[in-house]
């Protein structure tokens, strides 16, 4: 494991120890002054419904493993202004 050193600003490059496309990390100070880095994903806000009902993220999660499509029509009557 590479030891990393703070600059000027408190800041620490991760360099290479990150994927490309991580770019949002939760950051956990441990009580042993470890400081834990958990790679995340931001769900937009008028999605997030769809992770808090179960049943619903199961559809959808079944739909698309079932892998066809259904053409539902045109829904810019739900859309907004």
């Amino acid at each position: 494991m590479p030891l990393l050193e703070v600059d000027s600003r408190k800041r620490i490059s991760l360099g290479k120890l990150i994927s490309e496309n991580t770019h949002l990390f939760e950051a956990h100070l441990q009580p042993n002054g470890d400081i834990l880095l958990r790679p995340m994903r931001a769900i937009p806000e008028k999605e997030a419904w769809l992770y808090e009902n179960q049943e619903a993220l199961n559809r959808v999660r079944k739909g698309l493993a079932a892998n066809k499509t259904v053409d539902l029509g045109s829904f810019a009557k739900y859309t907004e202004d």
